[in-house]
């Protein structure tokens, strides 16, 4: 089963802003004890500071000052890379508005939005208590009660070094940022009109007067207009079709974007039909429980936008258009959820057409893996896949010639078939071979033993006849009762200078660049090398991957059951690339000093794709010590 919280997000009215006390805002707190009337919402209590403590209220604005000598396209930049520092700084915001409220920005998102996306920085639900619970162990974040403090100057330093210490994020844009950041894509324009595509930023306002002279600030430089839609005030730079527009809604609600976004959004009061969109609604509905945001992607109103665009240009239908809908879900939701001891990355889409693996089982791989594996690949039905889509493409009529040079190409190992038909479950492992060593290599599940030893034997006679002028020599050994065919290639150093593949200086160490394989009827493995074919063929009847608790626990959390699955041991990769990176004292100094403290809390990484309801659920999770 995946790991999952019982509440579920999803659009919903916007709580009340807070009561003014003067001109300053007042912290908010939930209300304790129960509701005097059950039918109403949950009540907000507004707090006042405590006695002796100092008033929150911020300093006013510094006055706007035109700033000589800018580059009149720097304001722009600089408003972009604002976005993403607030997007950035979600951990600073978190702690300082850990709320449950609903979305306050999605009603403002056009109707036909092709891409929609929210950061939710009030944290709702549990977010809050399980982001601190993850971000405490990390140097310096174990203390929460200093945590604000802390990110709130690392923040200010990120904001001032990306605006050329223009901008900061304590004066300048947290006094006025409500915690909620949104942006959409509307219904694109069609392709033989000049319109501009319409984009929109959305972001909640606790303090608009703030807010306006923030901007006002940024774009001094810029030639500006005033208008009105409605009773909404607007400010408009560019010229033409490129015309932007900012607006404060209600002042609650800053909207940046193209000008015909902006009015729009205005006009629809936050209460856009976009909110209702079947795919949108069902999208949301997918996914439970809280997040730190998400990203919402309309692929088949994309889909129908792009279909027109070659025969606009007279160049002829998409080619795979129907193909293209197969593998292109209708709709993609991404993501980002904190479950305290781990992040997760949650991807969701309706199940592809066009695949083989339909349904959910326990990968074959790892119990034929060595338990030293500390990263394994495993898709299933990987061959059967792969001819499935090969014969969608070969029904297209507008590649048939280029699959007649493939097919000639096959035909010596026996054509699609030959090549893939024998591929199960398919993937990639990479483990430890004694204290720094390290051997890997590919690992299939055959269906047929027969057809993986024959496309295996072809491929070993071309490397034979090929190879011998070269110096490529082929040598067989038993083990465990199997047979392991290696073929030598050839001094590493040799080779390595022949093709020129190493930078100046750096030298590779002594040995032979050897390619193995061996097939069972349970195990397919090619490695560089054959120690890991050895390894291999020795966890099939004996210890394995499979066998290993942490990674069996690992599993569960996102679907021992699944359509394929991906591991890292991320203790076990860092300590590994720590042993290669300490012949370089001086920089493995400064590892050690600056970025080591910072990877020694990770612990591993596990993703799993399950089929639920006829939907693709690709859950990763990272956690942490």
């Amino acid at each position: 089963m995946t790991e999952r919280d019982p509440n579920r997000p999803g659009p919903g009215p916007a709580e009340p802003p807070p009561p003014r006390r003067g001109d300053a805002w007042v912290e908010p707190t939930r209300a304790g004890g129960t509701d005097t009337n059950p039918s109403e919402a949950p009540t907000v209590a507004w707090t006042r500071p405590a006695a002796g403590v100092e008033d929150a209220t911020p300093p006013p604005p510094e006055p706007v000052r035109p700033a000589g000598g800018r580059n009149r396209g720097r304001w722009i930049a600089a408003l972009l890379v604002t976005a993403l520092i607030v997007a950035a700084g979600i951990a600073a915001v978190f702690f300082v508005t850990g709320q449950s409220a609903p979305s306050a920005i999605v009603g403002y998102a056009a109707p036909g939005s092709v891409v929609y996306g929210e950061v939710r920085l009030d944290l709702p639900g549990d977010q809050r208590q399980k982001l601190g619970q993850f971000l405490s162990k990390f140097p310096g974040f174990a203390d929460q009660s200093t945590l604000e403090v802390k990110l709130d100057d690392v923040l200010d330093r990120v904001v001032r070094a990306a605006s050329e210490d223009e901008q900061d994020w304590t004066t300048k844009i947290k006094p006025w940022f409500g915690g909620q950041l949104g942006f959409s894509v509307g219904e694109l324009p069609h392709p033989d009109t000049p319109e501009q595509a319409r984009v929109l930023v959305i972001a909640s306002v606790t303090d608009a007067a703030r807010a306006r002279a923030w901007f006002d600030e940024l774009t001094a430089d810029v030639e500006k207009s005033s208008a009105t839609q409605g009773d909404v005030p607007l400010t408009l730079f560019g010229t033409g079709e490129q015309r932007g527009a900012m607006a404060l809604a209600d002042d609650r609600v800053m909207l940046l974007g193209d000008e015909a976004s902006v009015r729009a959004a205005i006009d629809s009061d936050g209460k856009s039909d976009f909110v209702n969109d079947d795919r949108f609604k069902e999208a949301l509905a997918s996914a439970e429980g809280d997040n730190l945001g998400y990203a919402y992607d309309d692929t088949q109103r994309y889909l129908d936008w792009a279909t027109q665009l070659p025969e606009l240009m007279s160049a002829g239908p998409m080619p795979l258009t129907e193909l293209t809908r197969d593998l292109i879900p209708a709709w993609a939701l991404f993501r980002l959820q904190a479950r305290g001891d781990a992040l997760a990355a949650e991807v969701i889409a309706p199940h592809a057409a066009v695949t083989a693996a339909d349904e959910n089982r326990v990968g074959a791989l790892a119990q034929h893996v060595p338990p030293s594996t500390f990263m394994l690949l495993d898709a299933h039905d990987y061959g059967a896949s792969l001819l499935e889509l090969t014969a969608r493409l070969r029904a297209d009529p507008t590649i048939a010639e280029e699959f007649e040079q493939v097919d000639e190409a096959l035909g010596v190992v026996g054509g699609d078939q030959g090549l893939l038909g024998w591929m199960g479950d398919a993937g990639i492992a990479v483990a430890r071979n004694g204290g720094a060593g390290v051997h890997g290599g590919l690992v299939f599940r055959p269906t047929d033993r027969a057809d993986a030893e024959r496309l295996l034997t072809t491929l070993r006679s071309f490397a034979s006849l090929g190879g011998e002028q070269m110096g490529v020599t082929v040598r067989e050994e038993t083990y465990s009762g199997a047979t392991v065919t290696i073929i030598d290639l050839g001094d590493l150093r040799e080779l390595a200078e022949q093709g020129q593949a190493l930078p100046p200086g750096m030298e590779l160490p002594e040995g032979r660049l050897e390619i193995a394989y061996a097939a069972t009827d349970d195990v397919v493995v090619i490695g560089m090398g054959s120690s890991f074919v050895r390894a291999v063929l020795d966890a099939g009847p004996g210890p394995s991957l499979a066998d290993d608790s942490r990674y069996q626990g690992l599993l569960e959390r996102v679907g021992t059951e699944n359509l394929g699955s991906a591991y890292l041991d991320v203790t076990a990769a860092r300590e590994l690339a720590e042993t290669l990176g300490a012949t370089d004292p001086e920089g493995f100094a400064a590892y050690e000093r600056d970025v080591k403290p910072y990877l020694v809390p990770l612990d591993a990484l596990v993703q799993a794709t399950v089929l639920d309801d006829g939907r693709d659920r690709s859950t990763l999770i990272i956690t942490v010590k």
